[in-house]
Formats: structure tokens, C-alpha cells, sequence
């Protein structure tokens, strides 16, 4: 044993156990953080590969629902489109009978203004037969009272009764003319 703990003094005592323990100590320093390091590495390097083997299966998973989501639209397409008529059908009823209403209060209130129009024009119309009438009538006496006055001596006289006559009948038929 002796000859171990020479040999082991021998080799303590030269460079290249010193080299030897220095780069030991080197590695053994620089082995946990590159551990760690390689570590972390491949944990990323893990997830990364793992992540794009899972792509596939999410793909086939949205691919999936979004067939579900378009067979359940397609399912329910007719039913919609049932739904969609039957509420034109009643916004199409509405407008027409809002329609029809404003219709029918267009045509009663131009029927008033029709009938309004109309007894205007029947008042303005016997008024002017009135006077028309009352002209004709003015003339005519007036005819009658020149022509009678070239044959009359006592002109004046007969005239102011023929006025008087003419005024008197005019009173009396006035309830005619108006009518």
C-alpha cells in the first residue's frame, strides 16, 4: 500500500495531474448549467416537434365541428326558410293593410274635398244664374219700358208702375230664383 500512496505522491507532484484536475474541475463547472441548458433545450425542441404532431389532430378537430356546424345549418336550411317566408308573408300582410288604410282615408278625404269642391261650385253656379237671371230679367223690363215709352204719353208715369210691378214680382218669385 505503501507503494499506491507513492505512486499517488508522484502523480500529485506533476503538472499533468494538475491539468488533469483542471479540466475535471472545468467540466464538472460547466456540466450542470449546460445540463440545465440542454435541458431547456430540448424541452422547447419537445414541445415544438410535439405541438406540430398535434396540428393534424386539431385541424381534424375544427374540420370537425365546422362539418357539424354546416350539417346542422344545412338540417335546419328548409325550417329557416319556412320561417323566413312566413315572416315576409306577414310583413307583406302589414304593409298592405297599412296600406289599404291610408288608402282609404286618401279617398274619404278626397272625396270631402271632392264635395266640397263641388257644392262651391253649385253655390257660385246659382248665384251667377241668379244674376244672369236678374240681368235678363232688368233688361227685358227695361225693353218693354222703352218700347212702351215711345208709344205712351203719360211715360213716366206708367214706368214708375211698371217698376213698382216689375220690384213687387221680383220679391214675391225671389224664393224661385234662389232655388
Amino acid at each position: 500500500m505503501d507503494a499506491w500512496i507513492d505512486v499517488l505522491k508522484l502523480s500529485i507532484q506533476g503538472p499533468e495531474f494538475w491539468m488533469s484536475v483542471a479540466f475535471f474541475a472545468i467540466i464538472l463547472g460547466a456540466f450542470f448549467p449546460l445540463k440545465k441548458f440542454l435541458n431547456g433545450w430540448g424541452k422547447r425542441q419537445a414541445a415544438e416537434v410535439q405541438a406540430k404532431l398535434d396540428e393534424p389532430a386539431n385541424l381534424r378537430k375544427e374540420a370537425e365541428a365546422l362539418l357539424t356546424k354546416y350539417e346542422n345549418h344545412t338540417k335546419n336550411q328548409d325550417q329557416e326558410y319556412v320561417d323566413i317566408m312566413k315572416q315576409a308573408k306577414s310583413e307583406i300582410d302589414f304593409l298592405q293593410k297599412d296600406f289599404d288604410e291610408r288608402l282609404k282615408e286618401r279617398l274619404v278625404r278626397k272625396d270631402k274635398e271632392t264635395e266640397a269642391r263641388l257644392q262651391m261650385i253649385r253655390d257660385n253656379g246659382v248665384k251667377e244664374i241668379e244674376n244672369q237671371m236678374l240681368k235678363m230679367v232688368v233688361k227685358r223690363t227695361y225693353d218693354m219700358l222703352t218700347q212702351h215709352h215711345k208709344t205712351s204719353k203719360n211715360a213716366s208715369k206708367e214706368m214708375d208702375r211698371a217698376l213698382e210691378n216689375v220690384c213687387e214680382t221680383l220679391k214675391q218669385n225671389m224664393h224661385l230664383v234662389r232655388k
